[in-house]
C-alpha cells in the first residue's frame, strides 16, 4: 500500500479537501481491516502459546503422564527426618540365626605342636568357637535315569508301578527345571537370551529358545482352568478395579486389559483398547458389582455400577489450577483431599453429607467462573470446562468412595498390577507374537494372584506342573 509524499499531500490539501478526505478514508479502512486480521492472528497465537506452555509444564503430578516421563529433578514430597538411616530403636532385627541341625558339620582341630616353639599341645584343653556359614549347594543339574519295568498279564493288561513317571522321550526336562525357567521368564521378566546365559553360567548347561517356549506353552495350557476360576472370583466380587495399557506385538499396537480385586488378578491380551478388548476379557460383560476405573468412555457401556479414580482427577485439577488459576479448581482439590482424609478415619454419614455440599458449592463456583459455557455442546475447546462438566455429570461415581466402604478412593490397585508389564517391556521388549502375549498374561494372572495370597511363586508354579490344579483362598 503506497502513501503520498509530504509535498503531494500538501498540494492535495490546498487543491481539494474532499479528495483528501476520500483518500484518508480509503487508507484508514484498509489499515483497519489489516489490523483486525492481525488481532485475530495474535489471539490464535496467544491461545496456542498458552496451550503449548501448559503442555510443557505437564508432569506426573498435574497430568496423566507417568513419573518416568518427568524430565527435571523431582521435588521431595516428604520432610527430612532427623533419624539415622537403618533400623530404629526397638526394631525387630532380621539377622542370620544359628540352626539346631545344620546341613553339614566340619571340624578343624588345633595342631598337636605349637607353631612357634614346637612344644606339644596334646595335654592342653582346647577351646571351640562355632560359626554357621549360610551358603549355596553346588550348582549342577542332576540327571536321573528312570527304568520303568512293565509286565503284561495273560488277561492282556500291562502292569507298571503306580508311581512310575511317564517317559515320552529318551531325555527330557523335569518339572523343577521347567518351573525354574517359567519363574525366570514370567516373574523376573528375563528375555530368552538372558535365561540361556544364566543357565549356561550357573549350571554349565545349554538350553534352547524352543525349550523355553515349550515350557511356557505347556504351563499355559495347564493354567486354563485356574484362569477361569480367577475370572469367576472377580465376576462374583462386589468391587473390582479395571485398567489397560499399551504394548507391541507383530509390529502392531496391542493392549493388556486388567481386572483386579485385593485377592485376585486377571490380565488379557487384545489388539483393541476399547469395548471389543473389554468384551474379549470376559469379565466386564458379566460383572454386576462396582467397577473402579478412569473416565475412558467404553467402560461406561457396561451395565454395572461405576466409580471413578480420584487420583486422576486430583492431577487434572492441579493442572487446571496451574493453568487457569480458577477458584473452583482449588476448592475441588480441597474437597477430594478432605474426603480422602475422612475416609481414612472411618467417615460418618453426617461428614459425608458435608463433603457432598462442599462438592456442589465448588461446582456452582465453576459455572460462575465460566459463564459462557454452551449447554448444547457436549465438549468444549477448554480443558477446564470439560473437566467441570464431567465432575458435575458424574458426581455420584466420583464420590462413591464416601458412601461405600469397600470402594477405593483411586484405581491404584489396577495401575500397580499393570506396572509389571511396563517392566517387562523395558527389560525384554515387545511380544514376538500375540500367542506369546496371551501366555504371558495368563501366567501373570496366576503369579500376581499368588503374590496377593502370599504364596511362594516358584513352589506354586511347580505345583501346577506336577498336578495341573490349584486352590486359591477367597
Amino acid at each position: 500500500m503506497s502513501f503520498l509524499s509530504r509535498e503531494e499531500f500538501k498540494l492535495l490539501a490546498n487543491a481539494d479537501l474532499d479528495k483528501l478526505y476520500d483518500y484518508l478514508t480509503e487508507k484508514f479502512n484498509v489499515l483497519e481491516v489489516k489490523i483486525e486480521k492481525q488481532i485475530q492472528v495474535i489471539l490464535v497465537q496467544e491461545s496456542r502459546i498458552k496451550e503449548l506452555e501448559a503442555r510443557l509444564n505437564q508432569n506426573s503430578k498435574n497430568s496423566h503422564k507417568p513419573p518416568s516421563s518427568d524430565i527435571f529433578k523431582k521435588e521431595r514430597d516428604r520432610k527430612t527426618s532427623r533419624r539415622k538411616s537403618g533400623g530404629q530403636t526397638g526394631h525387630e532385627g532380621s539377622n542370620l540365626k544359628m540352626v539346631a541341625n545344620p546341613t553339614d558339620t566340619k571340624e578343624y582341630p588345633a595342631p598337636e605342636n605349637c607353631e612357634k616353639c614346637n612344644q606339644s599341645l596334646v595335654e592342653i584343653q582346647g577351646k571351640s568357637k562355632v560359626g554357621q556359614e549360610y551358603t549355596l549347594p553346588k550348582m549342577e543339574i542332576s540327571i536321573i535315569e528312570h527304568k520303568v519295568e512293565s509286565k503284561k498279564c495273560s488277561c492282556g493288561h500291562t502292569n507298571i508301578s503306580s508311581n512310575a513317571p511317564v517317559i515320552k522321550n529318551h531325555a527330557y526336562y523335569g518339572n523343577e527345571f521347567k518351573s525354574f525357567i517359567i519363574y525366570l521368564k514370567n516373574h523376573h521378566m528375563l528375555p530368552f537370551g538372558r535365561i540361556k546365559e544364566l543357565i549356561k553360567d550357573v549350571f554349565g548347561h545349554t538350553v534352547s529358545e524352543g525349550t523355553i517356549w515349550n515350557c511356557e506353552k505347556e504351563i499355559s495350557k495347564r493354567l486354563l482352568p485356574i484362569e477361569h476360576t480367577i475370572k469367576q472370583e472377580i465376576i462374583d466380587g462386589n468391587v473390582a478395579c479395571f485398567d489397560e495399557t499399551g504394548t507391541r506385538s507383530e509390529k502392531k499396537n496391542f493392549w493388556v486389559h486388567v481386572a483386579v480385586t485385593p485377592n485376585f488378578s486377571h490380565f488379557s491380551f487384545h489388539n483393541k483398547r476399547g469395548f471389543d478388548g473389554m468384551i474379549a476379557s470376559g469379565i466386564l460383560p458379566n460383572f454386576k458389582g462396582t467397577a473402579v476405573h478412569d473416565f475412558f468412555k467404553p467402560y461406561l457401556k457396561f451395565e454395572c455400577k461405576h466409580s471413578f479414580c480420584n487420583a486422576h482427577l486430583l492431577r487434572e485439577l492441579i493442572g487446571a489450577h496451574e493453568t487457569t488459576k480458577q477458584v473452583w479448581t482449588e476448592m475441588m482439590l480441597g474437597v477430594l483431599i478432605t474426603g480422602l482424609d475422612a475416609r481414612k478415619e472411618s467417615i460418618s454419614e453426617t461428614a459425608s453429607m458435608d463433603i457432598l455440599k462442599m462438592y456442589d458449592k465448588a461446582i456452582q463456583m465453576g459455572f460462575q467462573e465460566n459463564p459462557d459455557i454452551d449447554v448444547g455442546k457436549k465438549k468444549s475447546s477448554s480443558k477446564v470446562v470439560n473437566l467441570l462438566r464431567r465432575m458435575d455429570r458424574y458426581k455420584e461415581g466420583i464420590l462413591k468412595f464416601l458412601f461405600t466402604t469397600d470402594v477405593p478412593f483411586d484405581n491404584n490397585l489396577a495401575e500397580r498390577a499393570l506396572r509389571m508389564f511396563k517392566v517387562k517391556n523395558k527389560i525384554s521388549g515387545c511380544f514376538r507374537n500375540s500367542q506369546s502375549g496371551e501366555f504371558f498374561c495368563r501366567l501373570r494372572s496366576f503369579i500376581d494372584t499368588c503374590k496377593k495370597q502370599k504364596l511362594p511363586i516358584f513352589q506354586s508354579i511347580l505345583y501346577v506342573f506336577n498336578f495341573s490344579s490349584f486352590q486359591f483362598a477367597r
